[in-house]
């Protein structure tokens, strides 16, 4: 039986201007779209990919923790997520702080998550891969994943694989928490 994976994508811009005129391009642009794509259900798939939560936002440390312990701790099941991806934000610039706002809610970290999204990302050369401070980790259900961005040839190498391990790592996820 296919389960439904609640997924919510949070990208970071820089972009200047009114941000509600942003839109579907600042989507594309921070790389949102690209992963987005690879979670798009096939018929060779036992679980969906649901995204419940697409956002793109401006840097912000104390934006971004407050907004993703709401999306891993609402009260009503169906508005938490079972998974989010952050991308962008992970590399040395003064607006990179998606991974010390993640690390900040995390209630378990997983280095060997983000090890493996650092060593997938390595099939394209750029320095988004090579720079990344990426880190990944649970809070309560919820698996947590920063990826480096927007270049749509490192995140197609880095989800090819994610994608087909997630759900039984989202699995292992649910069941440690039950204990």
């Amino acid at each position: 039986m296919a389960e439904l994976i609640r997924v919510g994508i949070l990208g970071l811009s820089q972009r200047r201007g009114r941000f509600n005129e942003l839109g579907v391009r600042t989507w594309e642009e921070t790389g949102c779209a690209e992963v987005q794509h690879w979670l798009i259900p096939n018929d060779e798939a036992e679980d969906t990919f649901f995204i419940h939560r697409p956002l793109v936002i401006r840097p912000n440390r104390a934006a971004l923790q407050k907004l993703l312990r709401e999306w891993c701790d609402a009260p009503h099941v169906p508005s938490r997520c079972d998974l989010i991806l952050t991308v962008a934000g992970c590399s040395l610039g003064a607006g990179d702080v998606m991974p010390e706002a993640t690390q900040s809610v995390l209630t378990r970290p997983l280095p060997q998550i983000a090890a493996f999204v650092r060593h997938a990302s390595y099939g394209v050369p750029c320095p988004e891969a090579v720079l990344s401070r990426a880190v990944a980790g649970m809070r309560r259900r919820t698996l947590l994943i920063n990826l480096p961005g927007p270049n749509p040839e490192m995140l197609a190498c880095i989800m090819k694989p994610l994608v087909l391990v997630l759900p039984d790592v989202l699995r292992d996820v649910r069941a440690a928490r039950r204990h």
